[in-house]
């Protein structure tokens, strides 16, 4: 099974978080927000004018975006998102 996003939702797959077990910092001191690769774009956001706005960014960018955005599947095993393109808060270089 595959996901391919309609209009202007975007295809995640989430960063590993986890790069070291030895420091402990207390939640709020943490960013609220989580990074990512896209996976697979939409065609893009359909303005008021009916016109549709193509994405900022394309499949293999890093991304940022808030920690509780979007909806989890499990494709082939693999943990992905599935996010609005307006939940995305930054390209990551």
């Amino acid at each position: 099974m595959t996901l391919e996003p309609f209009g202007e939702w975007v295809l995640v797959e989430k960063a590993n978080q986890l790069e070291s077990t030895t420091i402990v910092i207390p939640e709020r001191h943490c960013q609220k927000s989580d990074r990512g690769t896209v996976l697979a774009i939409g065609r893009g956001r359909r303005t008021d004018q009916g016109h549709v706005e193509p994405p900022a960014f394309e499949p293999g960018d890093s991304v940022a975006f808030p920690r509780f955005a979007g909806h989890d599947f499990k494709v082939e095993g693999q943990s992905v998102l599935l996010i609005k393109e307006s939940d995305i808060l930054a390209i990551l270089h």
